[in-house]
């Protein structure tokens, strides 16, 4: 978070987001602040992305405490995006009674610059996510190295997101379908596969398998433009690229000029 307010004050045009901030890890009352403070720094350039939390070990290790129950988890997640809401857009002082949060006549000034507040994404693809998505979500964006889906299976849930989304009276095409994908991208299918295989890792998955799931995305800007094409096809309108393997700085600087270059102009985008 205090990256991005560096970023925020420092560029002009493009949007930022974390991906993705678990409300179960920070109190909702600091997720709030900061990302009403990015908000007004770069002038409504904030996209706010949640998650229930999931990896054990990124609370333990700092001696947070990680609720194993998924429900709870989601339960917090739940109660912290209303209290969220609640700080950001009512003009009064503010009173939450939840389970596990509350608010009494908590003072909130001054509040983001997007009205009625910055969107709020949800990473994750399981149905309590997807029920979070379509009553509170603008954007829906699972992370694919931790939930891979198929286009087939993609579409399903984004289906399912939209539906329930109507239920509520919400208008579903207000959310944005996104996805996170790995990506390794050359002109040489080869090193191509060769950098991509060390994000390779999901037990049980074959590299094909992976590529089949969208776990990764990988070869040469035409290999990578049909992969994408797969998913854009089963609605996806939003991408997330993190290229593999990470720590090579200039295989990512050349990946984003491909993209750039020769993969984005197929979609229409720059």
């Amino acid at each position: 978070w205090t990256a991005l307010a560096a970023f925020a004050a420092t560029t002009k045009r493009i949007r930022m987001s974390p991906h993705v901030t678990p409300l179960t890890l920070r109190n909702p009352v600091f997720v709030a602040q900061m990302a009403r403070n990015v908000d007004l720094i770069s002038n409504g350039r904030l996209t706010l992305s949640l998650g229930t939390g999931w990896n054990r070990p990124e609370f333990e290790c700092f001696g947070f405490p990680y609720d194993a129950s998924f429900a709870i988890r989601t339960a917090k997640t739940i109660e912290g995006t209303e209290l969220l809401l609640k700080l950001w857009t009512e003009d009064n002082l503010v009173s939450y009674e939840g389970k596990y949060y509350t608010l009494r006549n908590a003072p909130f000034w001054p509040k983001p610059v997007q009205k009625p507040h910055p969107p709020i994404w949800y990473g994750g693809s399981g149905k309590s996510v997807r029920k979070l998505v379509a009553k509170y979500g603008d954007g829906w964006t699972p992370a694919m190295m931790h939930t891979p889906l198929t286009p087939e299976v993609y579409g399903e849930r984004l289906t399912d997101i939209r539906n329930m989304a109507a239920e509520q009276g919400r208008d579903p095409s207000k959310i944005l379908p996104s996805v996170m994908v790995g990506s390794s991208i050359d002109k040489d299918r080869g090193k191509a596969r060769e950098r991509g295989a060390h994000a390779l890792q999901r037990p049980g998955m074959t590299p094909q398998e992976c590529e089949d799931q969208g776990v990764i995305i990988m070869g040469t800007p035409d290999d990578v433009t049909r992969g994408l094409e797969r998913y854009v096809k089963a609605g996806v309108r939003h991408l997330i690229i993190k290229f593999a393997p990470a720590w090579n700085l200039d295989a990512i600087h050349a990946g984003l000029e491909l993209y750039r270059e020769k993969v984005f102009p197929h979609f229409g985008t720059k």
